[in-house]
């Protein structure tokens, strides 16, 4: 009995004079050719080190995405700088930077949770919400 050898087996580009009228196709160009033993086994080391290569880019770039979103959240946070007063905001999203994030007690003078009432508006509902929000984005209570 015949002693089987382990092949594998990869595809063989082969050149190809292509004639009067051009190319005939990829089938003409492309054949299956076995392999040696010790070939087919470097072939599939490589093939995995490429795999594990592939795996860890996939990650490295999750990580990335998620640090650059985490990054984005950092900027929004730093878009606006203390040591200005409610009649220097120009928004009253900058105007609950100051009152939470940079401690300026005065903007909400009166207390009743809505600072820079100029800009935020009155202490109604939705201002109170739409303060409670931002001051949720900037990560204060």
């Amino acid at each position: 009995m015949a002693k089987e050898k382990n092949t594998c087996f990869v595809i063989n580009f082969r050149r190809r004079a292509t004639g009067a009228f051009g190319f005939s196709g990829f089938a003409d160009l492309l054949q299956w050719k076995p392999v040696h033993e010790r070939s087919c086994l470097a072939m599939r080391v490589v093939l995995a080190m490429i795999a594990i290569l592939l795996a860890a880019a996939q990650q490295v770039r999750a990580e990335a995405e998620a640090f650059s979103l985490a990054l984005d959240e950092l900027q929004v946070a730093q878009r606006f700088s203390c040591g200005g007063s409610c009649g220097t905001v120009r928004s009253c999203e900058e105007a609950v930077y100051l009152w939470c994030v940079c401690g300026y007690a005065r903007a909400d003078g009166d207390g009743d949770g809505v600072p820079c009432e100029k800009v935020c508006g009155d202490s109604t509902q939705r201002n109170l919400q739409k303060v409670r929000e931002l001051m949720d984005q900037f990560g204060c209570r």
